[in-house]
């Protein structure tokens, strides 16, 4: 092994962040989550950290990095775009015995940050070493499908009834045989089976990296009506374009709804569900114009209700003048009135 899984407890521990951008939020989130006590040193930040530090569930030290900031910290994280920042940040962490990550860099890392599945108590965390972190979230999300999504507190209720077990099966062999039936019972398959049905996948070890792969990869707009919002009907479709989304335009709403399904590195721009009309969309089209021609991006608009259906002829004509880009306009949730 290059690390040493492990799971560790950082509630109300003093972590720094050294940056202030996407990645920056992203690595913020991750350690809020956990129950970091959290400061998070730049010179500038993303709106939603100050939305974060307003709600004081972190601290921003606005300014460049400077060393004193280290001093009695748990962990640091490094996601600046200055490498000479980023080895400062390294060398002293190492020389103090803080734990570091250098974002991007493996050999600046005292540990990396896995691909992880959040379903408390369940925790799942996936890592390539830090060497294809892309596969390690696709497998994140094949694993993801397996979960029955109640599966929290499925866990939550089983955890509180395990003392019932305990006093009735007093034999560990015995505990094991009742839990490994009643997983399979409820769950409606069973591992031992599952495993032996499949057939392995041999990967292909001379393969060629073909850069075309990359190079003909196209912008798409794609505008997503949600109907009703019944979110537990979302169409496979729609759950795989905002797990490859790059940009995505919704209301705060629909993101507190939808924000397990959407890519996690994604950039979020939150708008009020009213304006997003005709002529938000021509805005839109317009400031993309020229970035699509340099950089293929996969953006999505999201709105309740049906009002792309509505507007479809018109819509089409506002993205269809933006260069090597698709437009494509899809229903979200399987319901019986037509998209």
């Amino acid at each position: 092994m290059d690390y040493l899984p492990i799971n560790l407890n950082i509630k109300n521990k003093p972590c720094l962040v050294v940056g202030g951008g996407n990645v920056a939020l992203r690595k913020s989130k991750q350690l809020l989550n956990a129950g970091a006590k959290l400061s998070v040193v730049s010179p500038d930040f993303h709106p939603e950290l100050e939305q974060l530090s307003a709600s004081q569930k972190l601290v921003l030290i606005k300014g460049k990095y400077q060393q004193e900031w280290l001093n009695n910290q748990l962990m640091v994280v490094a996601a600046t775009d200055d490498k000479e920042t980023n080895l400062a940040i390294y060398t002293e962490a190492e020389r103090q015995g803080i734990l570091v990550n250098v974002v991007d860099q493996s050999e600046l890392c005292r540990f990396i940050m896995p691909s992880v599945i959040d379903r408390s108590p369940l925790t799942i965390a996936i890592s390539s070493g830090g060497s294809a972190p892309v596969l390690a979230r696709m497998l994140r999300e094949k694993i993801e499908w397996l979960l029955p999504k109640n599966i929290a507190a499925f866990l939550s209720k089983v955890n509180n009834d395990r003392h019932f077990i305990a006093a009735r099966y007093t034999g560990i062999s015995d505990r094991r045989i009742f839990w490994e039936r009643f997983f399979e019972g409820h769950l409606g398959w069973s591992v031992s089976d599952n495993i032996a049905n499949m057939t392995p996948v041999e990967l292909n070890l001379d393969y060629d990296l073909d850069a075309s792969i990359s190079d003909n990869r196209s912008s798409r707009v794609t505008l997503i009506d949600l109907g009703s919002m019944q979110i537990d009907d979302l169409t496979i479709r729609t759950i795989k374009i905002l797990q490859k989304a790059d940009s995505v335009y919704l209301s705060k709403n629909i993101h507190k709804r939808l924000r397990d399904m959407i890519r996690r590195d994604a950039d979020l721009h939150f708008v009020d569900e009213q304006n997003i009309d005709l002529a938000y969309l021509k805005t839109l089209s317009s400031q993309y114009t020229k970035s699509l021609s340099q950089n293929a991006q996969q953006i999505v608009v999201m709105k309740s209700g049906h009002c792309f259906q509505t507007d479809k002829k018109a819509c089409a004509e506002i993205f269809s003048s933006l260069p090597d880009c698709h437009y494509q306009r899809i229903g979200a949730i399987n319901e019986r009135s037509p998209l």
